[in-house]
């Protein structure tokens, strides 16, 4: 019995459909059924080989929902915003693209401002998340950082993060960041998003729609996460 999968077969190569053999899940190991499965800027990084990890065939996705099948015999930004806001917290969403303002502000955002006017924010968060793979003014969003203020880093950024010591000394700033988390603490966060109705926006597109998400994906034309689903392809 095979598997249908959706591989390129080389860095930047539109996904092609293909089957693989279907592996025997080891012990520890449970075998899914993939339902639907989201695009972010990580598959990007991999389809395209940004990280000089990747290797060809490659089958893209890790954002997958899917039915258990068999165990082992013996999907950032739009949602940071809905969470701040149940949260209690003061939320400013920071964009390229005023026209996004409406929306964040259904999200949750209580101040929208334009990225270009952070030099103006001074001072001003204790926290800033930023969810974005490019590089960004690094001294201006240090300078927005209240005295001992967090940037958390979610975006991938190829080049080196810049800062200046006295950046992070003079107000006790700091830097964090983080890929996933435990099953623990997403099962509270299901559960979280559970009690204040945190839901995504996604826009659904059948499977062998894939090449036309990830163009689409590389064009910032998205609100906010694309969904690939295999039932209805």
């Amino acid at each position: 019995m095979g598997v249908t999968v959706w591989q390129a077969r080389e860095a930047g190569a539109p996904l092609e459909r293909a089957e693989r053999p279907m592996l025997e899940p080891a012990r520890d190991e449970l075998l899914l059924q993939v339902l639907h499965c989201g695009l972010c800027h990580s598959d990007l990084s991999m389809l395209d080989n940004h990280w000089g990890m990747s290797a060809y065939p490659l089958v893209p996705g890790l954002e997958v929902v899917g039915r258990v099948a068999v165990i082992g015999v013996g999907g950032l930004g739009h949602m940071a915003l809905q969470f701040a806001r149940a949260w209690g917290c003061e939320v400013t969403a920071l964009t390229t693209n005023l026209g996004k303002a409406e929306e964040a502000r259904r999200f949750g955002a209580h101040h929208v401002e334009l990225l270009e006017a952070l030099p103006d924010c001074a001072g001003r968060f204790d926290l800033v998340i930023n969810t974005v793979n490019q590089s960004l003014d690094w001294s201006a969003v240090m300078a927005s950082l209240a005295p001992l203020g967090r940037l958390h880093q979610l975006g991938a950024v190829l080049e080196p993060i810049s800062v200046g010591a006295f950046d992070l000394i003079a107000s006790r700033r700091s830097i964090t960041g983080s890929p996933t988390s435990s099953p623990a603490s997403l099962l509270k966060m299901v559960e979280f998003c559970r009690r204040h109705d945190i839901r995504p926006q996604v826009e659904r597109l059948p499977m062998d729609r894939v090449n036309e998400a990830i163009e689409r994906l590389r064009l910032g034309d998205v609100r906010y996460r694309f969904v690939l689903d295999s039932v209805a392809d």
